[in-house]
Order: structure tokens, then C-alpha cells, then sequence
């Protein structure tokens, strides 16, 4: 690298080829302005679904200067990884081909070689990839490296769609690549190759998005799970329709990674995080690996896999008894009827019950069970079964302060009569009681009000809440005076939108969490959201509360 002479911005594109990548360009540290109302109007719409990453914070993931403020330029590249990603195999699970391992290792040799030069001719440079503060298909769009195509994935000439992007954050004034004068003109190869139907030519709709929902915590809806086909994690239709990246999957040889469903189901937890650490799991949590697993396994109607469908019917988690029921049933039809009335006759939650009892109804009357799964296309991807998923987001003081703050939720709407209190409605919804968030409303010896926001599974000390408030005494208070301050019933009560501004306490483990789920103005009714987002809102005192 010390024997490069010439004008820096000459000297960067050639860098990075010899080093791996398969395209280099370079654009302005300029906010991007498109992809940003694009993102805020994913958002309104619902096209976001449960997807979080850049939909989170729109204005931080389309302007890089919020992250590195003395950023005036980015150099971007593209890597192909088509070339050591193995297929899929004819049997056992499906894994994406970028998920295959970790392959944005790649971007580590072009990404370094550039930042070296960099940082060799005294300027600032960091890196940047698969970050939810970087729109990188923005930044190659502008860098001129690829050209966005109707699948919304960046296309690159040579590896098309194969490709992982990635960025050097400089504070030199380097002189911007042209962009790709290039579309996919008539072409819609991918449009009808998604199985749900996803893609418009213009948008993703995440709601649909097989990849999406593998994603997500919680139940899968019953219309997805039959697409989902053998897949566990991500999914390439739309990549592998793709013309221009034939050429690439053709010259990357028949390596096929074997994944058999049998080893999957017979995984411990801690083998199942430890086989796939770069994926991206839900608070690391295995229950949605196993459940991906399970549908794949139902829909695969390998024989291997039956026994260990069978032992998910008796997990400790009522989520994956759920899937498991429907797994089975998929796969043995009216074998498993017998399995299937033997977990009903144990099975005491009511949205486990639901899921055998829906079951039993596909192998016995399948028709009225397509029926009523069928996908409603104005519903925002349902997380529930049955009666459920019909269900809507109640419009609440506190939902509109919450809208109205342009936060991202997901609301999770349940029976209140049935699942009671935090613990019922952690059931309910198919989550740790830690991660739901109780909002109490408690009296001062002053006759003040104030709110304490804490974790569904610890209590409220009184004590230390009134040292922190230095009053006498605090005590829960009465639920005439709590309406009056918060315009909330008891079993409904939410820190948003309130009638009276309280000050708000929030127990410090509750601020620890990613995400929480919180109730927003009505009985039976949470909303998930980022915790950043909740302090940011309400700006509580945050301290240990707990007894």
C-alpha cells in the first residue's frame, strides 16, 4: 500500500478490488434524502410490518454524520459471496446463502485495505456494515456501484444480487463516482418468483416477507407458515429469479449445506445459538430458532423428523407446543390426530388450545381450516390465531401520543378477562414476563402523583421510591384519583398520553432491555416497541425501584 502514489480518490477504487471486493465507488456523506421518506412511509403504512433494523430510527440510518459527525465522504463496496455460499440441499433445512456464515467477513479485506490508506494520508476513517444506522443500499446506489432493482436488492454487474454491501466513513473530500446509468428494464423475473406475493416493483412489504417473519419473535401467522416451505432462516426466491445472477450461482459450484431436521429438533438451546451465532435471533432467544424449525420440519413431511416434532408437543414453552401441533398435522395428516387429542385433553392456555384445536381442523376439515386462515390483505400481519387476529389496534390517548412521536410499535391485543394482569398478558402474547412493563400510578404523602414503570416479574418498593422523590411515604393510589390524573382505567393505564403530566420513574432493569411490551391505554392491550424510544419520550428518572 506505501508504494500507491497519485491523488487520493484515484488510488481508492483499485485498492479495493485486489483485496475482494467486486466494486468500489464513492459518494458524498450527504443525507439520503429518498430513502429516508421511502423508510418513513414504510412506517406509516404498515409496509415495515415487525421489521425494526433502519425502520427503527429513519433519520440516523439515511445520514451517517448522526453517527460519525465529521464524516464528509464514504467510500463503498460491494463483495460477492455467491462464490463460497453453499445451496440448499434436497432434504433438511433451507438457509439462505448469505446466511450460510458469516460472510460479511468478506468486506473485511477491501474494507481494511481502504481504511489503511486512509488513515496513511492522515485522514478519519471508520467502518460500517450491517448496521442499523446505515442504509448501505443507499449509499452503493449513490456510490454508483450497483443499480437497485425491482426486488429492491442492489444489483451489481457480474454477481447481480449476490452481493454484501459495506462502507469506510471518511473526513476526506474525495471526488464522487458517477452512478449506474442502468435498470432492469422490462425484466420482473423476481415479482412473481416471492411466494407471498411481497414485491410490488416499487416496495418490499415486509408483512409478507417470508424472511421478515423468521425474524420476528412470537407466532407466525398460519398463512405464512405454508410458504415458509423448508426454510429456517432468510429466503433467496426473488435472488435466485434474478437473470443477472444466474451467471454467478452457476459458476459457484454444487456445494449444498446438509441440515437434517432431526439434528435440529434434538438441539439444545445452547447448541442451536452456538451452530448460527451471526444470525440475528430475538434477544438470543432459541425458541424462535426451534419454532422456524418446526414449520420447516412440518412442511418437509420428512418421516426423520416426526419424533422430534412429537417431543415439542410437551415444551415448557406453550408458543412451541403451538407450532408443534400444526407441524405435526401438517406432516401426518390424520396420523396425527391422536397425538394431537392427547395435548389437548393437558393443555391449559388458551392460545396453545387454539392451535390444536386449529390442528385437528386441518386434517379434519380442511376446508373450512383454509378458510379461516386465509390472509386479509388490509390486516397488518396478524400475530394470533383464530379470533385473534381479527382483532385491531384500539385508537387510545396513548396510542395517538405514540403515533404522534412517530414511534415504531407493534400492538399485541389479547383477552383481559382471560389473561389478567402482567403475568396473563406475557402468556397471552407468548413472551418473558421480564419483558413486559408495568405502569402503576402511586399517591405521594403529598398528595402528588407519580408513575413507576416495572418489569412484569419484580414489585415496586415503596420506600425507595419515596427517598427518590424525597416524600414520607407513596402509596398505590386509589383508582378514582389514579383515572383522574391519567384519564386510564385500573388494568389500562399507560405512560403515554396521560390527562395530568406525572413525573415518571423507571426501574433501571427495565431500561436495560432492547425492547419491551407495554400497555397503551386499554385493558388487553400492549404495544412492543424499542426502550430507547420509551425514554426518549417520556425522559424518566431512571433508578433501581425495585423491592
Amino acid at each position: 500500500l506505501s508504494d500507491w502514489r497519485g491523488p487520493l480518490p484515484d488510488r481508492l477504487v483499485p485498492i479495493g478490488l485486489p483485496a475482494g471486493a467486486v466494486a468500489v465507488g464513492v459518494c458524498r456523506a450527504e443525507t439520503f434524502a429518498p430513502e429516508r421518506m421511502a423508510l418513513l412511509a414504510a412506517v406509516a403504512s404498515g409496509r415495515s410490518g415487525r421489521l425494526h433494523f433502519t425502520y427503527a430510527d429513519p433519520d440516523t440510518a439515511t445520514d451517517v454524520r448522526r453517527t460519525f459527525p465529521w464524516a464528509r465522504s464514504l467510500v463503498v463496496v460491494a463483495v460477492d459471496y455467491s462464490t463460497v455460499a453453499p445451496s440448499p440441499a434436497p432434504r433438511g433445512a433451507i438457509v439462505a446463502r448469505a446466511a450460510t456464515a458469516d460472510h460479511y467477513r468478506l468486506l473485511d479485506g477491501p474494507l481494511g485495505a481502504i481504511q489503511e490508506v486512509l488513515a496513511a494520508a492522515g485522514q478519519r476513517a471508520e467502518r460500517i456494515a450491517d448496521d442499523s444506522r446505515f442504509v448501505d443500499r443507499a449509499a452503493a446506489l449513490r456510490a454508483g456501484i450497483g443499480w437497485r432493482g425491482r426486488s429492491t436488492m442492489v444489483l451489481t454487474p457480474g454477481p447481480g444480487p449476490w452481493t454484501l454491501l459495506g462502507a469506510v466513513v471518511t473526513d476526506a473530500d474525495l471526488d464522487p463516482t458517477a452512478r449506474m446509468a442502468r435498470d432492469c428494464g422490462r425484466c420482473t423475473a423476481c415479482l412473481p418468483a416471492c411466494p407471498t406475493g411481497a414485491l410490488d416493483g416499487e416496495h418490499l412489504d415486509a408483512r409478507r416477507c417470508i424472511a421478515a417473519w423468521l425474524q420476528s419473535p412470537g407466532v407466525i401467522p398460519h398463512w405464512i407458515r405454508l410458504a415458509i416451505g423448508r426454510r429456517i432462516y432468510g429466503c433467496d426466491e426473488c435472488l435466485v429469479s434474478c437473470p443477472p445472477g444466474r451467471p454467478a450461482l452457476r459458476a459457484a459450484g454444487a456445494t449444498t449445506l446438509e441440515i437434517p431436521f432431526a439434528d435440529l429438533l434434538a438441539a439444545t438451546d445452547a447448541e442451536l445459538l452456538e451452530r448460527f451465532p451471526w444470525w440475528y435471533v430475538p434477544r438470543r432467544d432459541a425458541r424462535h430458532l426451534r419454532r422456524n424449525a418446526l414449520i420447516a420440519a412440518g412442511n418437509s413431511r420428512e418421516p426423520e423428523a416426526v419424533p422430534g416434532i412429537i417431543g415439542h408437543l410437551d415444551h415448557p414453552s406453550s408458543v412451541i407446543r403451538g407450532h408443534a401441533a400444526w407441524a405435526l398435522a401438517r406432516s401426518l395428516g390424520r396420523g396425527a390426530v391422536p397425538h394431537l387429542e392427547r395435548r389437548l385433553a393437558v393443555e391449559t392456555v388458551v392460545e396453545a388450545r387454539e392451535e390444536v384445536l386449529l390442528a385437528l381442523l386441518m386434517v379434519e376439515e380442511p376446508k373450512r381450516y383454509s378458510a379461516l386462515v386465509t390472509p386479509d390483505p388490509a390486516d397488518p400481519a396478524p400475530i394470533y390465531s383464530g379470533a385473534m387476529a381479527a382483532k385491531r389496534e384500539p385508537v387510545t390517548p396513548a396510542v395517538r401520543a405514540i403515533r404522534a412521536a412517530g414511534i415504531v410499535h407493534v400492538p399485541h391485543v389479547f383477552d383481559y378477562d382471560r389473561h389478567p394482569g402482567a403475568k396473563g398478558a406475557a402468556e397471552a402474547i407468548g413472551v418473558d414476563l421480564h419483558l413486559t412493563v408495568k405502569t402503576i400510578v402511586f399517591a405521594t404523602s403529598d398528595g402528588d402523583g407519580v408513575l413507576a414503570l416495572m418489569n412484569g416479574d419484580r414489585e415496586v418498593s415503596e420506600k425507595k421510591l419515596a427517598r427518590l422523590m424525597d416524600v414520607k411515604y407513596v402509596k398505590p393510589a386509589a383508582a378514582d384519583q389514579a383515572r383522574k390524573w391519567t384519564g386510564y382505567e385500573f388494568g389500562g393505564t399507560s405512560p403515554f398520553g396521560t390527562r395530568t403530566t406525572l413525573p415518571v420513574f423507571c426501574h433501571e432493569e427495565v431500561a436495560e432491555l432492547d425492547r419491551i411490551y407495554i400497555n397503551a391505554g386499554s385493558r388487553g392491550f400492549l404495544v412492543e416497541m424499542a426502550t430507547s424510544d420509551l425514554l426518549q419520550i417520556l425522559q424518566p428518572t431512571v433508578a433501581d425501584i425495585a423491592s
